[in-house]
């Protein structure tokens, strides 16, 4: 077999069924959980978390892969910590297949989800899967999803861009339970984003109810003054991206 056929039964079948299996395990090992170290802010410092869904991942991955004749006795993993870093090997060859699972955690005293800051979306692989724990009760309980990173992705009217790209927060609640069946689906990450902040740093500006306090702010307000008193430049610009004010128009009224 060719390396792709291996990262191809790696992706489609193994990717989506040691996540949901680790999440599922994870859930019912409450007690374990409760001895982990959880750490407060967003530095991905759970060590205890990571190495306890390692060990799972371990146990889960013979389950699975005795499952498929074909593979069976061809691949071995190793997992690395923080979040799981997997090396599929190659038994029969040098290749080696690097995937990762992105662990999340994220505290509640109340209510049934928590929202925690995101990875910046330029470079971000939205396709990545990943385990979210909720923790409740003073990490006395915890509930476990999973999925594609996409999923849980939440871009609220109000987000900031600031100096670099936005960093979307992830939702718990937009990840699947550990009783679905694995979303596979892959999403492309197009320019959709900046328009979707083009939208979100205007309505900002004409929130009323929104305390601004940012310089984002005070900046879309001067750019959009500046265009106003200097139509010329806004001439200037449309030239430059081959369109008429009309067609301009038309656009932004999209």
């Amino acid at each position: 077999m060719k390396k792709k056929d291996y990262e191809d039964f790696i992706d489609q079948d193994l990717m989506p069924k040691l996540t949901k299996q680790i999440a599922a395990e994870l859930h019912n090992s409450q007690t374990e959980l409760q001895r982990c170290k959880w750490a407060e802010g967003e530095a991905n410092t759970d060590t205890d978390f990571s190495y306890l869904a390692g060990q799972k991942a371990l146990n889960i991955f013979q389950d699975i892969i005795s499952l498929y004749p074909l593979f069976k006795n061809k691949i071995a993993i190793e997992v690395q910590s923080p979040d799981l870093k997997i090396s599929f090997k190659i038994l029969d060859s040098k290749i080696t297949v690097k995937r990762k699972i992105e662990l999340k955690s994220g505290y509640t005293e109340k209510g049934h989800d928590v929202i925690i800051p995101g990875s910046t979306i330029g470079k971000l692989d939205i396709n990545i899967w990943v385990i979210f724990v909720l923790r409740k009760d003073n990490n006395q309980q915890f509930d476990i999803r999973y999925g594609r990173y996409y999923k849980g992705i939440k871009i609220t009217e109000n987000d900031l861009f600031q100096d670099r790209t936005p960093r979307p927060k992830l939702a718990w609640s937009g990840f699947q339970k550990i009783d679905e069946n694995p979303d596979d689906k892959i999403v492309d990450k197009d320019k959709e984003w900046i328009k979707r902040y083009a939208q979100v740093a205007v309505n900002r500006i004409i929130n009323d109810e929104l305390n601004r306090s940012s310089w984002q702010d005070d900046l879309v307000i001067e750019i959009i003054k500046y265009l106003l008193n200097n139509p010329e430049i806004l001439e200037e610009i449309m030239k430059k991206l081959s369109i008429d004010k009309n067609i301009l128009i038309a656009k932004i009224k999209k």
